[in-house]
């Protein structure tokens, strides 16, 4: 099912009497055509007992499109966010913590996983989550950085895998077989190792050779009351801040950490520079480090996830008088004004519509 949450998620209000096990959350801005890969890994992994949150960061591709497509057989939990300025990017750090703090009071996950839109999960990463030893905080995924050369071929793997001419023996939890294995890919390219700085820390000679835990949070995987000790992230728009913060406080608040050995419960991380297909990100290291230094290295922060924190932030609003016109159902939902208002009536605007008796119960828009 596909969700609409957004203009409804009020004081961290329950919408499911069921209980997640796994939820995915993560961020996104114009990546589409990236998405396309990491949900159908997701519909093949992911049973009926757990669900991906997408916060759509005002993109202008077709991003609402791909989510309705998984829909079938994934729950969708999408929000449409709209507190900036259109066309401006910003890092997912910025809001982040909101679908971390929905899967916890609103979805009640037991796990909870922020990650990117362009990262895949191998066809092992829930069994290596699901699995978890006791003791363990965090379990980060090591990730395969695709350089833009092996992009397209990747592109095309998955679409054979699609259409069945690739196979393997592996169930998935809906009891088809499917093989989109890193593995299996790394074998139709045998110039796999020849790309990038082979002294980069993430070139795949050297990925494979470290046997320490992996500190990135490209795929990171805690229990519920981790994420409520720990806190969310440090929120910055500044590209790459967040991950040099995350890592500081989770070694200062002692946070065990610990990374699967399989290659195949490793993740993938597509290539997101090429501008065809992609709103580039700006990169700036300078920016970055000096952001770092301006951002609260404290451990524990819980306040991050208060559900309150986003009572304001929803700008949709259904008016009194269409609530008090009983015979108006459903109800719309309208735009609402950002900032100043200085009315030109596109704040009246329909966004979407919820049934009277959805509302009144605190239920999410289904699309």
């Amino acid at each position: 099912m596909l969700y609409c949450i957004e203009p409804l998620w009020n004081n961290g209000r329950q919408h499911s009497n069921k209980q997640y096990r796994n939820v995915v959350v993560f961020g996104t801005y114009n990546r589409a055509h990236l998405m396309r890969q990491s949900m159908y890994a997701y519909q093949q992994s992911l049973s009926e007992n757990d669900a991906v949150v997408v916060l759509d960061d005002g993109s202008t591709d077709n991003t609402l499109e791909v989510c309705d497509l998984y829909a079938h057989s994934l729950d969708i939990f999408y929000f449409k966010l709209q507190d900036k300025t259109p066309g401006e990017w910003r890092d997912s750090a910025a809001f982040l913590n909101m679908g971390i703090s929905f899967a916890i009071h609103a979805l009640n996950a037991q796990r909870v996983i922020p990650t990117h839109p362009e990262i895949v999960p191998g066809v092992h990463t829930f069994d290596a989550i699901n699995a978890a030893p006791e003791g363990i905080d965090f379990v980060m995924f090591r990730g395969y950085y695709l350089p833009v050369e092996l992009q397209l071929r990747y592109e095309a793997f998955i679409d054979c895998v699609k259409d069945g001419r690739i196979s393997g023996g592996k169930y998935n939890p809906k009891g088809r077989v499917f093989d989109w294995s890193i593995q299996t890919f790394k074998a139709l390219c045998p110039d796999w190792y020849q790309y990038g700085d082979p002294n980069h820390d993430f070139h795949p000679n050297n990925l494979e050779r470290d046997p320490e835990p992996f500190q990135s949070w490209i795929f990171c995987s805690a229990t519920a009351e981790v994420w409520k000790r720990y806190g969310g992230f440090s929120e910055s728009n500044v590209w790459g801040s967040i991950d040099l913060n995350q890592m500081a406080r989770r070694n200062r608040g002692g946070f065990t950490i610990a990374t699967p050995v399989e290659v195949d419960a490793w993740v993938l991380h597509q290539n997101h520079d090429d501008p065809r297909f992609n709103t580039i990100t700006p990169r700036n290291m300078d920016l970055c480090m000096e952001t770092c230094r301006t951002l609260d290295e404290t451990p524990c922060q819980p306040e991050l996830l208060n559900p309150e924190r986003w009572k304001s932030k929803s700008t949709h609003r259904i008016e009194k008088s269409d609530l008090e016109n009983l015979e108006l159902d459903p109800l719309p939902i309208r735009r609402g004004c950002f900032g100043e208002c200085a009315c030109i009536g596109t704040c009246l605007d329909v966004v979407v519509y919820i049934s009277r008796v959805d509302y009144e119960q605190g239920k999410p828009h289904l699309l």
